[in-house]
């Protein structure tokens, strides 16, 4: 039998060559050879070799969702499948995918931790559209729309919950909060009156999923300072 690699070897098979090809394999762990047919692997494999893995498609949705169900599975029935974002805002949880942000996501199905990776894979792409009418409040909380989204909240139901936490000590006001998009920027900014406004120097650290940004304030030595937390598109 002659001795392929594992390329050639799916290459082979997808050739159709599984009717007398054999495959003389090297096993590190024991330094034995196996000479093993594409029948056979057919079998091991429990499918057709050629098969790709398949996703259920998604279809369009909109950030305000923030949870999709994923739905895949495997040509073969003994190989695992691995599932992962190939571009765009989102990541997978479980059986589930997180809308962090708007645009085109695709998601990458292949054959987990085998050599079949690349010979096998599939992707699909849908897009995800902002939150209809950004600057409105649907819920009548007096947070608009596309903050809602940027904290994870129901844009269609009051919840405080997750709104940003203030706290000063020492010198330094620190928000606690939980950025739920990548594709937004989250600024602290400054002002004497309410009307002009400038952007602090802020340090980002993350505690437990919650994003902490502290800067420097000093009393004010007439009248009253007030900050405030702004989200951007990143550009």
């Amino acid at each position: 039998g002659e001795v392929l690699s594992a390329e050639r070897i799916v290459a082979s098979f997808a050739d159709g060559q599984n009717e007398a090809v054999e495959l003389s394999v090297s096993m590190d762990s024991d330094e034995s050879d196996w000479v093993l047919s594409a029948p056979f692997v057919n079998e091991l494999m429990g499918s057709a070799v050629g098969a790709v893995p398949t996703i259920v498609p998604i279809g369009d949705r909109q950030i305000e969702e923030y949870r999709v169900a994923l739905s895949a599975s495997s040509p073969y029935a003994r190989m695992p499948l691995g599932l992962s974002v190939s571009s765009g805002h989102a990541r997978i949880d479980g059986d589930q995918i997180l809308l962090t942000g708007v645009g085109e996501v695709a998601i990458r199905a292949n054959l987990a931790e085998t050599p079949f990776s690349d010979a096998t894979s599939v992707e699909e792409t849908f897009t995800v559209s902002e939150v209809a009418n950004p600057e409105g409040d649907a819920d009548g909380d007096g947070v608009s729309n596309i903050v809602e989204t940027a904290f994870g909240m129901n844009v269609e139901s009051r919840d405080s919950s997750m709104i940003p936490s203030i706290s000063i000590d020492q010198g330094l006001a620190r928000y606690s909060f939980r950025p739920y998009r990548t594709d937004l920027r989250y600024l602290v900014e400054s002002s004497s009156d309410l009307e002009s406004w400038s952007t602090e120097s802020t340090v980002h650290t993350e505690i437990d999923g919650r994003m902490e940004l502290e800067v420097q304030v000093s009393p004010p030595k007439d009248g009253s300072e007030f900050l405030r937390l702004r989200v951007e598109a990143v550009e």
